[in-house]
């Protein structure tokens, strides 16, 4: 008898297994990226999800767990940022190239305020497994500016714009209040970044 394919009650199972998590990890990521992650319970997820809170223990000990996962895969989804800073040390670069990166930081972030919130209102306690997922991105990002740094430490210099850049993302809504346009924002931050960046020794 020739093989074919495994469609038992296991593979069934598995699969149903594979849709459950998926279903959970989905109604995390919508929480997540809208609030900060110790705003989110075990019992709203499980209702979003369609689940007993039980099979949400089954899958995940924690939301900790959980959000560290789904940031996991916007950690993924930030190459184009990263690539978009490390451009900025060719010598070639212009005005609008520093434009399109930060415009490409702060689209990121525009959909993402759960995670951004989390960054900004950080504190020594903060759970390792869900902020070193953050870190990880800031880091990314700060050290693809560094070789663009002319002047200074670079590390420092680009790891001070990139959280000048996390604020000012924070507050989009506050400027637009304060009058002003999300296209004059970019251009106004993209002017420090390149003065800052471009600053000579002497």
């Amino acid at each position: 008898m020739g093989s074919s394919a495994r469609t038992g009650p296991e593979t069934v199972a598995g699969r149903k297994g594979r849709e459950t998590r998926r279903r959970i990890l989905d109604a995390v990521e919508k929480r997540c990226l809208e609030v900060h992650h110790r705003e989110i319970t075990v019992g709203e997820i499980a209702r979003s999800a369609q689940v007993s809170p039980a099979t949400f223990y089954t899958y995940f000990p924690d939301v900790v767990a959980a959000t560290a996962e789904v940031a996991q895969r916007h950690l993924d989804m930030f190459a184009p940022v990263v690539h978009a800073a490390s451009e900025l040390a060719d010598p070639d670069v212009d005005e609008q190239d520093y434009q399109d990166f930060v415009g490409l930081f702060y689209e990121f972030w525009r959909g993402r305020r759960g995670l951004l919130e989390t960054i900004i209102a950080s504190e020594v306690e903060e759970d390792p497994r869900y902020f070193r997922v953050l870190l990880r991105l800031m880091m990314s990002v700060t050290y693809a500016l560094a070789p663009a740094v002319r002047t200074g430490h670079r590390v420092g210099v680009a790891g001070s714009l990139v959280m000048m850049l996390t604020s000012s993302a924070a507050r989009i809504d506050g400027f637009a209040r304060d009058g002003v346009p999300f296209d004059d924002l970019i251009a106004s931050q993209a002017f420090i970044l390149r003065a800052a960046l471009q600053a000579s020794a002497d």
